[in-house]
């Protein structure tokens, strides 16, 4: 590929080599080429054009040049020539044609043009664009500054060494004017402002405790409380043997509901066990119906039937009934 500047007479471009149409080896170096032999195809044309005017001149070893002129480098693009004469086989040659100012940067024939579209005012103190387009030199230090940022926040002096630290955020940084209802500000941090007393009466709401919320540990004051609350108590009166022993108590109790056709001395339940006398000798206690607070003891257990066979009840219990076994 050989470039060209575009519309600019004497510039010289080789052809060939040419060889003998017989014998494709033989160099030609006595070939009459003019102006008409040779045929420009230039970018976006549908038809073959004349070399201006002037033919080819042979060089050496079957090698020719010509001299293009303005009117053959008219047109910006690639541009193919081509020459075929008699007794030589057809050469081409690839050409493209640059803007003038675009070849003389790319062949160093000027310095690229000086430009004032990027100043300081842009953001960009650059006064030419040359070889080093953009240095450490070409931004000025004050480039970022309260003017090109709207709320002025962020200079150039923001950015020099240590400028944001501890001491540039002040201690009433976060304050109630940036916090809705006030509860946070530069006080709340302060050691142990957190405490019991922070806490007023009722602060702990319905309204602020979902439902089922766990609290593991609550200590100091603390208002009424309305949310289910599920807690684990690991002392009862300062004791953690009487919260053992509860806890092993409640576990060995256990809860169904009455099934239909029971009568004062046959309790059909709900229950799963399958093992006959499982709960002999227990005691059963009614918590609902018409039977709730009477107890009555077990005296024989149907693992088939999952009856109960009680000491005589005043009355018989109803179906769905609910009881525990202790």
């Amino acid at each position: 590929m050989i470039y060209l500047r575009q519309s600019t007479a004497s510039q010289e471009i080789p052809l060939g080599r040419f060889v003998d149409s017989t014998d494709g080896n033989t160099q030609e170096t006595a070939l009459t080429i003019a102006n008409t032999d040779i045929k420009l195809w230039k970018a976006g044309a549908t038809t073959l054009a004349n070399k201006n005017s002037g033919g080819a001149t042979h060089i050496a070893n079957g090698e020719y040049y010509a001299v293009l002129d303005a009117t053959d480098t008219d047109t910006i693009g690639p541009m193919k020539v081509s020459v075929h004469v008699a007794g030589a086989l057809a050469v081409q040659v690839w050409c493209c044609v640059l803007d003038e100012a675009v070849y003389d940067v790319m062949f160093g024939t000027t310095a690229l043009a000086t430009t004032t579209n990027i100043t300081a005012a842009a953001g960009i103190a650059v006064s030419s664009i040359g070889n080093n387009v953009i240095t450490a030199a070409s931004i000025n230090a004050d480039a970022i500054t309260a003017a090109k940022i709207a709320d002025g926040a962020i200079d150039a002096a923001t950015f020099a060494a240590g400028a944001i630290n501890a001491a540039a955020i002040a201690a009433d940084a976060i304050t109630a004017a940036k916090i809705a209802d006030g509860a946070i500000d530069a006080a709340t941090f302060a050691a142990g402002a957190i405490t019991a007393a922070a806490i007023a009466a009722d602060a702990i709401t319905d309204a602020k405790v979902a439902a089922d919320v766990t609290i593991a540990s609550v200590t100091g004051a603390v208002g009424s409380v309305t949310a289910t609350v599920t807690a684990n108590t690991i002392q009862i009166s300062g004791s953690t043997t009487a919260a053992d022993n509860l806890e092993a108590g409640a576990l060995g109790l256990v809860s169904s509901t009455c099934a239909a056709g029971s009568t004062t001395t046959s309790v059909v339940t709900n229950l799963t066990e399958a093992t006959d006398d499982h709960y002999n000798g227990r005691v059963i206690t009614f918590t609902s119906g018409a039977l709730a607070g009477q107890s009555s003891s077990v005296s024989d257990y149907n693992g088939t039937t999952k009856a109960l066979t009680v000491v005589a009840l005043t009355e018989a219990p109803a179906n769905t009934d609910s009881f525990v076994i202790s």
